[in-house]
């Protein structure tokens, strides 16, 4: 496959993946606890543009960092260690930003999102890097 090709077809391959684990992480656990814990900081409606500017970039580093699509060299555990590393930067900018300058942020929150992206990060790469894995 072209390395264009393929970094693309890992791009398209993590967004399907994280979408999925991010709607069910969104529905059973990051809605309620935000409910219960910031109920009002929370809009009354989601700015959607901003939500899908933030998949489109982080996606685009986690392919690049992570799952790594044109380094036939690193082993799987790099890249998943890597994909983590950066969910756990990405999520925990987010999270202790608004915790030190969101008057009643809640630090649960904060901990709970910095976990969070670096395990969803962590699963997204491990799977988009075993389906591109050559056979």
């Amino acid at each position: 496959m072209h390395p264009v090709a393929r970094w693309f077809t890992a791009y398209l391959i993590a967004a399907v993946v994280f979408g999925v684990l991010d709607a069910l992480w969104i529905t059973l656990v990051a809605l309620p606890t935000y409910e219960a814990e910031i109920p009002t900081l929370l809009g009354e409606t989601i700015n959607a543009p901003a939500g899908a500017a933030f998949y489109l970039l982080f996606l685009v580093g986690l392919v690049h960092f992570g799952v790594r699509p044109q380094d036939r060299t690193a082993g799987l555990g790099s890249r998943v260690r890597d994909g983590a590393l950066l969910g756990a930067v990405a999520y925990g900018t987010w999270g202790l930003t608004a915790l030190a300058v969101i008057g009643g942020f809640s630090t649960l929150v904060a901990v709970t999102d910095l976990l969070w992206g670096a395990a969803a990060s962590a699963v997204v790469t491990l799977v988009t890097a075993l389906v591109l894995r050559p056979r």
